[in-house]
């Protein structure tokens, strides 16, 4: 089918939303069809059908009836020098985006040398960014001493809080698919699906398979969204409402790693599926990936970061934090003893609680390639929907 794209402002065009080379105020017609397009895509092959990926996402998202809610996005964004045109890439994707959300930013630069007042940005970069900074910090520092910086009162005037790592390239990404599920589902929690650079291995995109872009099913449907419990430190999207519970574990670990606070998400999320507490914990958007360079900045400087699972980062839920997500989410009469909300030991980061039954994928949500049709509502009640 023709999908119309009509540029609002030539700024599209130079934020790098709309490829340079493309003349004119239209995308025309693909030259792949839906199906060979997201295989291409999903199989790493991408760069080659960038334009043809931009008009189907548009096409995409003029079949949506989304939500006009306004949503307030908090952007926290380690970066080296290096990858401050990530950030700006990132930035003008989001500001390009038609749905008018607000976006801040959040800023850590591990690679510069400790200071009260960090070195201001100048140049383009500097034009680019410094208008959404509302915080920077400066000095050695890895992900969970960059996330407890921002303290529950300093997020609680946004509804998102979005944890990027600064090698992540958007060209392939649509924050107006991407807030479209975060508003029709409501997840406490959220992220794209993961592409590798080209050429790399399939490993250095994620580690996690059911986090990676998935191909379209031989019938033509196109997974569009899937539910999760698992999701991974990389570029995880969290609502506000749990920042709280994750921001009282933090404070009590060293940080030098990421992982046990990975786990430790993760473990809330599967107790909350065992207990009914949401319909939809956390999902992974499929039609709006974005690109894991694979940069490994952290390495290069002199961060402190571990590689490994230090033992001091292990910790488990507390009674008292386990209290505290039951209170938020949960029914009254919800319990919440040790035999009734199992631990999933942090540092065991490849594994699931010894006695979990649940698959990484929970359900999924397709839409048929049809270019006149609305896509239709999701229904995610768990009183309505059997788990596929």
């Amino acid at each position: 089918g023709l999908f119309v794209f009509t540029v609002v402002s030539e700024l599209a065009r130079q934020c790098g939303v709309i490829p340079s080379h493309i003349s004119g105020f239209t995308l025309s017609q693909p030259k792949l069809l839906p199906k060979q397009l997201l295989k291409r895509v999903a199989s790493f092959e991408e760069d080659e059908v960038l334009d043809d990926w931009i008009s189907f996402q548009a096409g995409v998202v003029a079949r949506l009836n989304t939500s006009t809610e306004k949503l307030r996005v908090l952007v926290s964004m380690p970066a080296s020098r290096e990858m401050l045109k990530f950030a700006v890439a990132m930035m003008r994707k989001l500001e390009a985006s038609k749905a008018g959300d607000e976006f801040k930013l959040a800023l850590f630069r591990y690679d510069e040398k400790p200071a009260e007042e960090p070195p201001r940005l100048e140049g383009d970069i500097g034009a680019a960014l410094n208008p959404y900074i509302v915080y920077q910090g400066a000095g050695p520092s890895c992900h969970v001493q960059q996330w407890r910086q921002l303290t529950p009162d300093f997020v609680k005037e946004y509804d998102y809080v979005w944890h990027i790592d600064g090698d992540i390239g958007s060209e392939f990404f649509s924050w107006d698919i991407f807030r479209h599920y975060l508003l029709e589902l409501r997840p406490m929690m959220a992220q794209a699906a993961c592409l590798p650079s080209q050429g790399a291995s399939v490993g250095t995109g994620t580690y996690w398979s059911h986090l990676r872009m998935r191909p379209p099913k031989d019938d033509g449907q196109v997974p569009a969204v899937w539910e999760t419990w698992y999701l991974e430190m990389m570029y995880p999207i969290f609502s506000t409402r749990i920042w709280p519970v994750l921001h009282q574990h933090m404070t009590k670990l060293p940080g030098y790693q990421p992982f046990p606070m990975e786990g430790f998400w993760s473990n809330i999320f599967w107790n909350i599926l065992q207990h009914h507490c949401l319909d939809v914990p956390g999902i992974v958007v499929n039609l709006a990936p974005l690109k894991h360079r694979n940069l490994k900045g952290y390495t290069k400087t002199a961060s402190h970061c571990s590689k490994g699972l230090g033992a001091y980062d292990c910790q488990e839920a507390t009674q008292q934090e386990v209290d505290l997500i039951a209170a938020t989410f949960c029914p009254p009469d919800t319990k919440t003893d040790r035999e009734s909300w199992p631990q999933r030991t942090p540092c065991r980061h490849a594994t699931r609680p010894n006695d979990a039954t649940q698959p990484d994928v929970q359900r999924m949500w397709y839409i048929a390639y049809d270019e006149n049709a609305p896509i239709p509502p999701i229904n995610a009640s768990r009183r309505t929907l059997r788990l596929l």
